[in-house]
């Protein structure tokens, strides 16, 4: 019974997970036109995530070792291992977090999109794709905006 009951409850997470971003794609196609309505976008990511947490049950606790401070920039090296922790961070960081990704993720239907117009796809066996990685962070970082790292890149 337990295995059935946790089957149900991992469709319900994925269904969740994927009709709230496509009720929110239309917003992400929206703010990913210019560099200054970006942070719109990723205000939709910190949404979709809240969204998803609580329709899923996901109980969240949010501790600081430290108070992040709105007129500092921060660059945040998450340790990635499941694929709930780039949901986990849009709920929890504050501010615009542009993320660093998998050149992958790029190429995935609806998302890739929004993705490689919203953060910063980086493929790592290309020189230029790090290259032109390192060149969009630091755009980023003058902007004011955060940056987010995950150990799965």
């Amino acid at each position: 019974m337990k295995a059935v009951t946790e089957k149900i409850y991992m469709i319900w997470v994925w269904t969740c997970f994927v009709v709230v971003f496509l009720l929110l794609y239309p917003f992400f196609v929206l703010f990913i036109q210019r560099e200054s309505w970006k942070k719109y976008g990723h205000f939709m990511n910190r949404i979709w995530a809240h969204t998803v947490f609580y329709s899923c049950f996901l109980k969240t606790k949010i501790e600081w070792q430290f108070t992040p401070s709105s007129k500092q920039q921060y660059i945040y090296c998450a340790n990635h291992t499941s694929f709930l922790d780039i949901p986990t961070i849009c709920f929890a960081l504050p501010g615009y977090n542009a993320f660093i990704g998998k050149a992958s993720l790029a190429k995935l239907p609806l998302f890739g999109y929004m993705f490689r117009n919203l953060y910063i796809p980086v493929d790592r066996k290309s020189t230029r794709s790090r290259y032109d990685t390192m060149i969009q962070s630091l755009e980023k970082l003058s902007l004011g905006y955060n940056l987010v790292l995950s150990e799965w890149l």
